[in-house]
């Protein structure tokens, strides 16, 4: 891809969502910044936060992406959204907690 001064995107149905919503954030977050700015700004914090083993096809469910917080939010964060979860969902959450501790007990347990 080559990046001139403009760069057009596309906004198709699956996309025009996302973009509103980033829009949305934008305009509360930082109105004195432009949208590709923003983008930009957005796309820096997720490539510094993710891992280059992370596949972004494993966010690429909007379902999944906006039920849960990111696994370092706030507590306060993860209380709001525990408790307004249907029980589905918890026992799904439960059930990732239970295998996330086992991982990480298996390598504290191998290094230590």
């Amino acid at each position: 891809m080559q990046f001139r001064k403009t760069t057009t995107i596309s906004v198709g149905d699956k996309t025009k969502p996302i973009y509103e919503s980033l829009e949305s954030l934008r305009l509360t977050q930082a109105p004195h910044l432009s949208f590709s700015l923003y983008l930009a700004t957005v796309i820096e914090s997720y490539l510094k936060n993710q891992k280059k083993n992370t596949k972004i096809t494993e966010f690429d469910s909007l379902a999944v992406s906006s039920k849960f917080p990111l696994l370092m939010a706030t507590m306060e964060k993860w209380n709001t959204t525990v408790n307004g979860m249907s029980n589905d969902d918890l026992l799904k959450l439960q059930e990732r907690i239970s295998q996330l501790n086992n991982l990480v007990r298996k390598e504290v347990s191998r290094r230590l």
